[in-house]
């Protein structure tokens, strides 16, 4: 009987190990493809962001006097959570010590490519790590937020120089 106790144990060790590896990685860092934009689009929606968001102090902050500094991650992170059209934009101040995040969305209305500015929300550094400030939808999606904080700060930032932010040929909109 003593050897059936110890087998018994052992096997559903193994089993729960088997049901662990297979079952739980697929609900952890799940990420879909990113789309690479160039840094005139990127230019275009700092512009709109200027426009639309400057007057009423929330406009991108600047990491240099004539430039912009950003990490961004474009299509979906989580699937179920963003949109294939969502642009999840992180704009630095000076030393990359704070940073403001955007969310973004490429649409079109009326047959006329549009860009739709959704929620924006404040990050701060800490303990060399950036981290939400001011959560944009609440502390539902702080855990959301520091995984795309994880996954964008992979890459070093990209500098976006004033010649790039204009407006494009898409229009910007801002419903609050």
């Amino acid at each position: 009987m003593s050897g059936k106790q110890s087998f018994v144990p052992g096997f559903m060790k193994k089993v729960f190990i088997a049901v662990f590896f297979v079952c739980v990685p697929p609900c952890f860092g799940q990420t879909g493809p990113e789309t690479t934009l160039s840094r005139e689009k990127i230019g275009n929606v700092l512009s709109c962001l200027q426009a639309k968001l400057g007057p009423i102090g929330h406009g991108p902050p600047r990491a240099r006097p004539h430039s912009f500094a950003v990490r961004y991650f474009y299509g979906i992170l989580t699937p179920g959570e963003e949109q294939s059209n969502e642009l999840q934009l992180v704009v630095y101040g000076p030393k990359e010590a704070s940073a403001t995040l955007y969310r973004v969305y490429f649409n079109e209305k009326d047959d006329k490519k549009v860009i739709f500015i959704g929620e924006w929300g404040t990050l701060k550094k800490e303990d060399g790590q950036m981290v939400p400030d001011e959560i944009p939808g609440g502390v539902g999606t702080y855990y959301q937020i520091k995984k795309l904080l994880g996954v964008v700060s992979r890459n070093p930032a990209l500098t976006i120089p004033d010649r790039y932010v204009k407006p494009g040929t898409d229009a910007c909109v801002y419903e609050p």
